[in-house]
């Protein structure tokens, strides 16, 4: 078992119910920034985030040094110009990076909970890793400005000075009644489908779970709703989980809705926190199958949505990465 995952194995049983689909979410209103917000949000493009890889970060890295790097590209096939062992990492001159296209920014800036601070970049290396599909990573050591920040790194040459990480939290985790539950959020939370699916007996779920992870300071929240058949074995578990973002606001709550081609459904996307501007999510950040599924707000208080690469996991691993209620069930 690839080691980088062992412990959110922990976290998911080893069986998944079929699932039943969710009722069709409804048309999002438009998400629009907080009337608070001291200044017009920034737009921030989508060639000035990096992925910055590190031991204890919010995605696996499978590199065996711990970091922190600059994560410039993650290749399937070996560089012409390097000659690796597996789990072996080799520093490479910027001239052998540049021709493949992985070029030394000028300057990078970390994201940390009290605001962006400029790293410092070493030697561009290239490592190679086998935990199931081979990968190549390319891109950069950096020496961070602080002991805490964030997934991303923004590459430019302005400071994003009002910009900070902020990390998801748990605002809610509970088991409830649909029928008798009174929360702001409860037909939010129906519309995905919380109490409404059925087994292949055509049982109604006994338990159902509703929880809430919140970017603390925005109107950014994510929703699961989990119907769950309790069993006396681990295994004999089953559960169906459908998920969503919204934006809170004065009319009640907004649907962001990636596209579906990016198959984003059920409890695969876990949000884990966002680069924030003033009370404004400029950059949503979740965890999809350990890929950095992203979100860019643009000028019209829309997302943009796509994935930034962070690795090759094995699929076993891949197929455990969503939230889950179920007991794990080994081996």
């Amino acid at each position: 078992m690839p080691r980088a995952i062992a412990l959110l194995l922990l976290l998911a049983g080893c069986k998944h119910a079929a699932a039943v689909p969710s009722p069709s979410l409804p048309v999002p209103k438009k998400a629009a920034a907080p009337a608070s917000s001291p200044k017009a949000p920034r737009v921030i493009a989508r060639e000035q985030l990096a992925h910055v890889g590190y031991d204890t970060g919010v995605f696996p890295t499978m590199l065996g040094t711990p970091g922190p790097r600059l994560v410039l590209a993650v290749l399937d096939s070996l560089p012409a110009f390097s000659e690796l062992e597996v789990d072996e990492v080799r520093d490479v001159d910027d001239e052998a990076l540049a021709g493949i296209g992985v070029v030394r920014p000028p300057s990078v800036w970390l994201v940390t909970p009290a605001g962006a601070c400029p790293a410092t970049l070493k030697d561009g290396y290239v490592g190679y890793y086998a935990e199931g599909p081979e990968a190549y990573e390319v891109g950069f050591h950096l020496v961070p400005c602080a002991a805490d920040f964030g997934p991303l790194a923004v590459v430019a040459e302005l400071p994003p000075h009002e910009l900070r990480w902020v990390p998801a939290e748990v605002e809610l985790d509970d088991r409830v009644e649909p029928s008798a539950w009174e929360h702001p959020l409860r037909d939010a939370f129906v519309e995905l489908g919380l109490g409404t699916h059925q087994d292949d007996a055509g049982t109604p779920a006994p338990a159902r779970w509703a929880r809430i992870m919140a970017v603390p300071g925005t109107p950014l929240r994510q929703l699961f709703a989990i119907d769950h058949w309790p069993a006396e074995e681990a295994c004999d578990e089953h559960e169906v989980v459908s998920s969503g973002l919204v934006m809170m606001g004065d009319e009640g709550p907004a649907w962001l809705l990636p596209p579906e081609d990016l198959g984003w459904g059920g409890g695969e996307a876990q949000l884990v926190g966002a680069l924030v501007q003033g009370e404004v999510p400029l950059v949503v950040v979740q965890r999809v199958r350990f890929q950095a599924g992203l979100g860019l707000r643009d000028r019209d208080g829309g997302y943009q949505w796509f994935e930034l690469d962070t690795g090759r996991y094995h699929d076993e691993d891949v197929a455990y990465a969503g939230y889950s209620v179920r007991q794990y069930c080994g081996p």
